[in-house]
């Protein structure tokens, strides 16, 4: 009786696993689409949602930049977490112009985002709105 417990319980927990690290994949894309809008749409106090707290000032004055430029077009190049999804890096393909220039322009940017257990989010670790450069 108990082998028969343990042949149970162990296919449970295995199904219990697999379905919390697809949710926390899922969950991360969606943060990650979601901060995607928050930069096509210029809005500041959105992608600030999306960043650490200790980062969040540093980041907010940094995101001045985003006035000088408009963002035509951002890809998810790819999405690479860690072993225990509580970490991963993220490319991203940003187009943009300069309204003064209007030359279309195109960066690869790498962002790090963590897992925040507490509060159960994705969150951005730098404070760079524009990730840093490959």
């Amino acid at each position: 009786m108990r082998f028969l417990t343990s042949a149970l319980l162990f296919p449970v927990a295995v199904l219990l696993l697999s379905g919390c690290a697809a949710n926390k994949r899922a969950q991360l894309e969606d943060e990650i689409n979601n901060y995607i809008l928050a930069l096509k749409r210029d809005d500041k106090m959105a992608a600030l949602s999306f960043v650490q707290a200790e980062n969040k000032k540093e980041f907010f004055s940094k995101s001045q930049k985003l006035d000088k430029i408009q963002i035509s077009n951002i890809k998810i190049e790819g999405i690479f977490p860690n072993e225990n999804l509580d970490e991963a890096l993220v490319t991203l393909s940003l187009e943009y112009f300069r309204p003064t220039s209007m030359n279309l322009s195109t960066s690869k940017r790498l962002y790090t985002w963590n897992y925040n257990k507490e509060a159960k989010a994705w969150l951005l670790k730098g404070s760079q709105p524009f990730g840093r450069t490959q």
